[in-house]
């Protein structure tokens, strides 16, 4: 099957329609992307962001289930879950850590 596919003939398409949709696509999902990435970054701070953007694959199983109808396996739900504890371990961990910081003066070290 895929020896037939590798003999076909690449055709680049003329519609208009197509390349237009191309370019939508691609400045949603990269220019569009990173910049909200920035703001978030931004507006959060690295640490917390990179914690938040370990969420980011449940999003993508949410839209699959409620846009496209995909069903969940247990595996895909215990990793759902998974994912989910280990940000509220991470998110509960830093919080005790902030409790437990003492600000850093440097006349107590010399």
């Amino acid at each position: 099957m895929f020896k037939e596919k590798a003999k076909e003939e690449f055709i680049i398409p003329g519609e208009a329609a197509i390349w237009l949709g191309l370019v939508f696509i691609s400045l949603i999902s990269t220019v569009l992307a990173l910049r909200l990435l920035s703001f978030g970054i931004r507006l959060l701070g690295p640490a917390n962001a990179a914690v938040l953007n370990t969420i980011e694959p449940l999003t993508s199983v949410l839209a699959g289930v409620l846009f496209y109808g995909e069903t969940l396996s247990l595996s895909a739900v215990l990793g759902c879950g998974f994912v989910i504890i280990s940000v509220l371990l991470i998110a509960l961990d830093s919080r005790r850590l902030k409790r437990k910081s003492v600000p850093f003066t440097s006349s107590e070290h010399f």
